[in-house]
């Protein structure tokens, strides 16, 4: 097994903790009545091209979605408009680092596999009537060769169930959709492993770093589609309420060629 776990630092974007939009949090608003920059008016051919200038300079000094956005804001009176409310935490879901090993080397490659699971501290109040989701990723490039998740309840109510049926799989990991069933002490997805084996894909060399979530939902809130990035999953949810996302720590996976 090569697993080194602690102090690498993986950036989760939006990709991970909203429905997809993959953009960071807006920026503030300018104040009402603002006027934009004669020549930044986005209203004309070229005041749209100098904004994407803008654009290209601020992104050429490093500056992030959030820099950007505030000086959109500031000189041309722009704020973001596909962006939604951050998804809160949950301390309630255990998740592990992930355990990453190598079984065996297929035509000179080698092939592994990676492990997450999670495990509820204490079985969910309200009910929960939509889907709840997990997956694992890579912030590089694989070559998924088969993936399975098992999970179960804590009580013999709910024995331990196997499926393949990924909702996503694809270069940069797997993600699963599940309908719980519940009742007033236990619900089968209360604990779980997902099983990732995968191949390096060709030409990559260097650290991988992998992470898994667990995407939590209740009462009438859903996950209706989900997606996997190298900057985390992007999960479909419903609703921007009833929902909560808990992540794991990283586990960086040594390639070499």
């Amino acid at each position: 097994m090569r697993r080194t776990v602690g102090t690498v630092a993986l950036v989760v974007t939006l990709a991970a903790t909203t429905a997809g939009t993959g953009h960071a949090a807006p920026a503030a608003a300018g104040p009402a009545g603002c006027v934009p920059e004669a020549a930044l008016d986005p209203g004309t051919e070229a005041g749209a091209d100098a904004l994407l200038t803008l654009v290209d300079t601020l992104r050429a000094h490093g500056a992030d979605d959030r820099a950007v956005d505030t000086e959109l804001a500031a000189r041309a009176c722009l704020v973001r408009a596909d962006t939604e409310p951050d998804v809160p935490g949950t301390d309630l879901i255990a998740l592990d680092a992930p355990d990453v090993y190598v079984i065996t080397t297929v035509d000179g490659r080698e092939r592994w596999v990676a492990i997450s699971a999670w495990q509820w501290q204490t079985v969910p109040g309200p009910p929960m009537h939509g889907a709840q989701a997990v997956a694992t990723w890579f912030d590089g490039a694989i070559e998924p060769v088969l993936q399975v998740l098992h999970h179960s309840g804590t009580t013999p109510a709910y024995p331990s169930v196997s499926r393949e049926d990924a909702a996503e799989v694809n270069a940069h990991g797997t993600g699963f959709l599940m309908t719980p069933r519940q009742n007033a002490t236990d619900t089968d997805v209360a604990t779980g492993r997902t099983a990732l084996v995968f191949e390096t894909a060709q030409d990559t060399c260097g650290p991988l770093t992998v992470r898994s979530a667990f995407a939590h939902t209740w009462h009438a809130t859903s996950i209706d589609s989900l997606a996997v990035h190298a900057e985390g999953p992007a999960f479909g949810w419903t609703s921007t309420e009833n929902r909560a996302l808990a992540l794991s720590p990283p586990t960086e996976v040594d390639v070499s060629c």
